[in-house]
């Protein structure tokens, strides 16, 4: 007796290939045109083509359905062989199953893809039709039907794709970085009950959209995700979300946010629009560019300003947006900073640095941070006009006490922001007590 195993989507919980189809798409929306029209490629060298480039030097044990290997282990003894057939191409499935050495055999497409019928028709031949067959697909529907035995594998999972396993995949914790949407209404001393509205449905269409990129750019970086030993437990990276619906539902939330922020604001739509294509191409390719992928980074958070100021018909100064943007880019630096001092190896995945910039990043971080105290006071003194002793000497006790928390890194060693603020307590009371200071100050003339 022989059992039968598929390999995308049943002993790994991935699909290898549609994770490739997606990533290729991202990155080259005309190349499907280019492949099956231009050049009148298969759907089977479409596949050869994508695994070939596909460097999996990660443990991909990490990928396995643990309720398929717990199962292939309690019946193994039914089975004269326990074998795995897939349609994606034989070198690929080699190369990743057969290091695992848990199966008799392996097979894979060659000549023609191995799908539905046309696996079937190789079982067949090649094992008989004394087989099990376990599977995940509606493809696998002819193979269910003549086995001896149909194994879904969605019969064997006790863990599905839940709610939480979306909520993780959008990320909720990093919508505090879009709170920064309300500090032009918050200075401005304008406090309309409409506006703060506006702001409101503002803030949710661009948690929406943002949302929306981390999906994507998870997909661009799951690769690289999988060999950080933080990142692989991302639901993209660990494979707790399905690459299809994971786009699908992208999609889903960038275009409600845009449609609703076009209902509200319109004209604030386009900085909308404007943060969707930084974003894109910080994905696709400006990540991989030295320093200009900080000055991107730094643009996703100004963006939010203007986007706020947009809607509450608030203006921006000059010394505020300057003394905002160095303190953003010490904030970027510090991430990238931290990405190098803490990476195993010599150069960071995914990314045009190594261990050795770290310690340029740190000078760096430090004088562009020591640059932004420096602004701030000048705004605060020439700009804003305030005159309050007290007011300088409490501004800049919390403005040293915030840099100190925020790049003790014996403290927090996180490179994410949000994870940095909410977990470090002095810093959290410290930079919320800076902020409440600020704007107290600067109203102080409207009460």
């Amino acid at each position: 007796m022989i059992c039968v195993i598929d390999f995308d989507g049943t002993f790994f919980k991935n699909d290898f290939f549609k994770e490739a189809f997606f990533r290729k798409l991202i990155r080259n929306p005309f190349f499907i045109f280019q492949h099956f029209f231009l050049r009148r490629g298969s759907l089977l060298q479409l596949k050869q083509l994508l695994l070939s480039e596909l460097v999996v030097d990660y443990n991909p044990s990490l990928l396995i359905n643990p309720a398929v290997l717990q199962w292939m282990e309690t019946n193994k003894k039914k089975y004269d062989k326990i074998v795995v057939v897939s349609a994606s191409p034989l070198f690929f499935v080699q190369k990743i199953v057969a290091p695992l050495q848990l199966f008799h055999a392996i097979d894979g497409s060659v000549e023609r893809n191995l799908k539905g019928k046309e696996k079937l028709d190789f079982i067949i031949q090649k094992w008989g039709d004394d087989f099990d067959y376990m599977g995940d697909s509606k493809a696998d529907e002819p193979i269910f039907a003549k086995a001896k035995h149909a194994i879904r594998v969605q019969d064997l999972n006790t863990q599905k794709n839940s709610i939480t396993d979306y909520c993780k995949l959008i990320r909720p914790r990093n919508w505090i970085k879009n709170g920064i949407i309300f500090m032009p209404f918050l200075l401005s001393g304008n406090y309309q009950l409409h506006i703060l509205g506006y702001l409101l449905v503002g803030f949710i269409c661009f948690s929406l959209i943002a949302s929306g990129c981390y999906i994507l750019n998870d997909l661009l970086d799951i690769e690289n995700d999988r060999r950080h030993p933080l990142k692989q437990k991302r639901p993209l990276a660990a494979a707790d979300v399905a690459v299809s619906p994971a786009v699908f539902f992208a999609l889903l939330l960038m275009g409600i946010g845009l449609a609703l922020s076009a209902i509200v604001a319109v004209h604030s739509t386009i900085i909308l629009l404007g943060y969707l294509g930084l974003n894109y191409f910080y994905s696709v390719r400006g990540k991989r560019i030295r320093f200009f992928d900080m000055l991107l980074l730094c643009s996703f958070y100004l963006i939010r300003i203007f986007y706020g100021a947009s809607i509450s018909a608030t203006p921006l100064t000059g010394w505020f947006v300057a003394t905002l943007t160095l303190s953003i880019l010490a904030l970027c630096l510090n991430k990238r900073y931290l990405e190098c001092r803490l990476s195993t190896n010599s150069s960071i995945a995914g990314r045009k640095y190594n261990k050795e910039d770290a310690m340029m990043l740190q000078h760096l971080m430090y004088n562009f941070a020591m640059a932004a105290i420096v602004l701030l006071n000048v705004h605060a003194y020439f700009v804003l006009a305030i005159q309050s002793p007290y007011f300088f000497f409490l501004m800049n006790i919390a403005a040293a006490a915030i840099l100190f928390f925020y790049f003790d890194s014996n403290e927090n060693i996180s490179d994410d922001p949000v994870e940095k603020i909410i977990s470090n307590k002095p810093l959290l009371v410290t930079l919320v007590l800076f902020i409440m200071l600020y704007i107290y100050e600067i109203n102080a003339k409207f009460i």
